[in-house]
């Protein structure tokens, strides 16, 4: 059910004002069990201070000037996700990459295992690191600012920079052989219990490069049939060393990597934009309605 309000004030300016101010109070005034309810008899008495008509088209102006300001960034931003989107799909071809010397995974690299022998009690203290499933599944290239402690633990095997993990466990395929390069070296770092590590071993292919193209459609294709179960999938590490790619010539290898890194820092940029927007539209609404 929705409460149509109808209001001589200004609209933009008062759906702003109440957004702002109010939307705790009126979260309290909340009632029900499984499915919760705001009657407009229990705030329609709320009595509001309301500035003149100036004043708020005034406001309604500004709010509506950076509204629009963060609809072009998004805009923006959107552009450059498909523009990579569409790149990763013509850089990492199927029908050219087919017609390349084919060489199996685990003829340039070796696996290891994450964290091993953990519980709750072991996460979130101590003096080295791990990174997260969560890490994994959303960065393509890792983020280093996004790792979380535990306790040292020489049994582990430790991370180093431009290997590549897999996730190996979720509760849809799409979501499995999800992988992401580690681009610098940290000292006692971990891996999540939830994936794998792989480690190149050869110059035959740059890490930049297979990180990019283990993402592409190409590489997953080959990943989604192999993943396994009905409730929850899971991801053979044995399996995916037995996937063949195609040997790109080195020195394409460089300029691919290099257009898609190119690419990942301007939609990086981007993003920071529409993020910083976003918080200059929270604090002016913050310190208007005081």
């Amino acid at each position: 059910m929705i409460t149509v309000l109808k209001t001589k004030e200004n609209p933009l300016f008062l759906a702003n004002y109440l957004r702002a101010k109010y939307v705790f109070k009126f979260a309290r005034l909340v009632e029900g069990g499984n499915v919760s309810n705001l009657y407009f008899e229990r705030y329609e008495d709320t009595n509001i201070l309301i500035p003149s008509k100036n004043e708020q088209q005034n406001i309604s102006k500004l709010i509506l000037k950076i509204d629009k300001l963060i609809t072009l960034q998004q805009r923006k931003l959107k552009l450059l996700r498909t523009l990579k989107s569409g790149l990763s799909f013509k850089l990492f071809n199927k029908k050219h990459l087919n017609n390349l010397s084919q060489i199996s995974l685990d003829q340039i690299g070796q696996t290891y295992s994450g964290l091993t022998g953990k519980s709750k009690k072991d996460f979130g203290h101590g003096h080295a690191f791990y990174v997260s499933y969560l890490n994994v599944n959303q960065n393509e290239i890792g983020n280093p600012k996004q790792i979380d402690r535990i306790e040292i633990d020489k049994k582990q095997n430790l991370v180093q920079k431009n290997d590549i993990f897999f996730t190996i466990s979720s509760e849809t395929p799409e979501e499995v052989g999800l992988t992401s390069l580690w681009p610098v070296s940290c000292k006692s770092l971990y891996l999540n219990s939830f994936c794998f590590g792989f480690r190149i071993n050869t110059k035959m292919f740059i890490p930049l490069y297979l990180g990019y193209l283990f993402r592409s459609k190409y590489f997953r294709e080959k990943v989604l049939p192999l993943a396994q179960g009905i409730s929850r999938y899971n991801l053979s590490k044995n399996n995916v060393l037995k996937i063949k790619i195609g040997q790109e010539e080195i020195a394409i290898q460089e300029k691919y990597a290099k257009v898609m890194n190119d690419l990942d820092s301007d939609i990086l940029r981007q993003k920071k934009k529409v993020k910083e927007l976003k918080l200059c539209k929270k604090f002016l609404l913050q310190n208007m309605f005081i």
